[in-house]
């Protein structure tokens, strides 16, 4: 990847630099060796806007999303972007001439900004072909750990280094396939060595096995008839590794195709090497194994079996539940000191990212609890969104609508979401955390409870809810809630807390929230000014025409 820094604020999010940045990425993508660029320009699908209202809008739409997919190449102040550029797969000795040939390109289009390569990308290749040769060398170690082995197992060094001489031609005939098909050599590629050794040495093992008992017994042409015991069943073997792995072949993916042909190299180079080269040496040199030898033990046949014990420990749930009408009496006292016809408020919203990047918005909100729960949100900053307006309806079934209206084409556009899982314009605050009624219809359980406070469950219905429980903690003292955990499938995926409440007339309003997504490590910080309750709003007031009023 390549970073690009400006000394500018906002530098980024300018009409002039994002159309520059576009010719930027068609120059990179013509450059040999380089297979795709993505970089900011190309959220804009080839309309870059022509104003930097325009483009604050489009920027703050993917703010939007649960996972903003411009915070992985644009920072928030806009001074820094990242280029994602992937190269193609070239020899070691190209590489750098194709990376210096982009970053030229990238000072020649903006010789006053600062640019510099990094992320482990950059270094791929060249960790491809370390990564590589170590397997490559570290090839030779087992072969090494296996030839110690086989001299305990045959008790003699010369059967040892006889196992080890045919295993040698399936590396070879590799390393002459690398060097005719100009293949890269890639991690994938390297470890066909390692597998080719296992393949090879098990069919070895057998000829030379059954060659070293029969020589024992003093059988008359011991060679033939090892050869005619086992080269069949080696022969087999051989034929099913050949026919399993030739699927490859068929793959869509060039690697998986490359991978393949070497596999097949390999098998065949170990037919030969144990059909055809070893039984022609020990025709050749039968001194090297026609001997009079002491009886080898026959190791048993009996199977060892290793039975791994497992503990397991079954805890008994104990259901911590009191009688249910005391958990509906909780929950409705609590839902009496919060529930109002309406609300409004300004709030000063601060959303955490996941790598500590924050931004501030203050917006003037308002809803209402009629027909199921509306929520209307405002942005008066920062001033490049500024007018920028939020609707959101949830009916009684939890189904919810939202749309967003964009002062610079004057444009009101349908959101897509799914029940009540949307963050309040790119936040973690949803509509269903400002709805003290959004789970009214929910089964409820008290689970626990101390001297200071209770924990009652609700267990929406199902398709209600965008979760599946939501734990609330309710003071003992003075009925409000403290804070609610939202679980889905039994994870817990969202806290928020309540602080500071405040008694407006007959209803308490918390003036501070704390949310806390635990899947996407996000927050959101939420300060409530100029309360008002209970203040006469309309339904009219929550429609599509209404987000245009300022």
């Amino acid at each position: 990847e390549v970073s690009a820094i400006s000394v500018q604020d906002g530098h980024w999010k300018l009409a002039t630099s994002l159309h520059k940045l576009n010719d930027l990425t068609k120059d990179l993508r013509s450059i040999h060796g380089v297979g795709t660029v993505v970089t900011v320009s190309d959220f804009f699908q080839g309309h870059i806007p022509k104003t930097t209202q325009e483009i604050a809008e489009t920027l703050f739409l993917f703010s939007m999303a649960e996972k903003n997919p411009i915070n992985s190449f644009m920072s928030e102040d806009g001074k820094t972007i990242r280029l994602g550029i992937r190269l193609s797969d070239v020899p070691q000795h190209e590489l750098h001439n194709v990376k210096r040939s982009i970053l030229e390109t990238c000072q020649k289009n903006f010789p006053d900004i600062r640019f510099s390569e990094g992320g482990i990308a950059t270094y791929a290749h060249a960790i491809n072909q370390e990564v590589a040769r170590a397997l490559i060398m570290d090839f030779w170690q087992p072969l090494l750990v296996i030839g110690i082995f086989l001299i305990f197992m045959f008790r003699s060094f010369k059967w040892a280094l006889l196992s080890c001489l045919p295993n040698f031609i399936p590396p070879a005939f590799l390393i002459g396939a690398l060097a005719l098909t100009q293949a890269p050599v890639k991690p994938g590629i390297a470890l066909i060595f390692s597998i080719s050794l296992g393949f090879a040495f098990n069919n070895t093992l057998y000829i030379l096995s059954r060659l070293r008992s029969l020589s024992s017994s003093n059988k008359v042409n011991p060679l033939r008839h090892a050869l005619l015991m086992e080269a069949n069943p080696c022969l087999f073997e051989s034929v099913v590794m050949f026919v399993g792995f030739s699927f490859f072949l068929l793959s869509e993916f060039n690697m998986n195709q490359i991978f393949g042909g070497f596999m097949l190299t390999s098998i065949v180079a170990g037919f030969i090497a144990d059909l055809l080269f070893l039984p022609a040496f020990l025709k050749l040199f039968p001194q090297v194994y026609v001997r009079k030898l002491s009886p080898i033990p026959v190791a048993s046949t009996q199977n060892y079996k290793n039975i791994a014990a497992a503990l397991v420990v079954f805890m008994t749930a104990f259901n911590l539940q009191a009688a249910t009408p005391d958990a509906k009496e909780i929950l409705k006292k609590s839902q009496e000191l919060l529930d109002a016809k309406d609300d409004q408020a300004t709030i000063e919203m601060k959303i955490i990212e996941a790598n500590g990047e924050t931004k501030t918005r203050t917006l003037d909100l308002q809803t209402i609890r009629k027909d199921g729960f509306s929520v209307l949100a405002r942005i008066q900053a920062p001033a490049d969104i500024k007018g920028m307006a939020f609707l959101g309806n949830v009916d009684h079934e939890g189904n919810e609508a939202q749309w967003i209206y964009l002062p610079s084409s004057g444009q009101v556009r349908r959101l897509v979401t799914g029940k009540s899982k949307a963050g309040l314009l790119g936040s973690e605050l949803s509509p269903e955390d400002l709805n003290s009624e959004a789970v009214k219809d929910a089964a409820i359980k008290l689970v626990k409870t101390d001297k200071d406070f209770y924990w009652i469950e609700l267990t929406p219905k199902k398709d209600a809810s965008a979760y599946n429980k939501v734990v609330t903690k309710i003071s003992v003292k003075d009925s409000l809630p403290k804070e609610s955990s939202y679980f889905i499938n039994d994870k817990l995926t969202k806290t928020v807390a309540f602080e500071e409440y405040k008694q407006i007339g007959p209803v308490w309003r918390a003036q501070y929230m704390t949310v806390r997504n635990h899947i996407n490590n996000r927050g959101t910080t939420v300060r409530l000014t100029n309360l008002k309750v209970n203040s006469g709003l309309k339904a009219q007031d929550f429609s599509q025409s209404s987000l245009k009023e300022d």
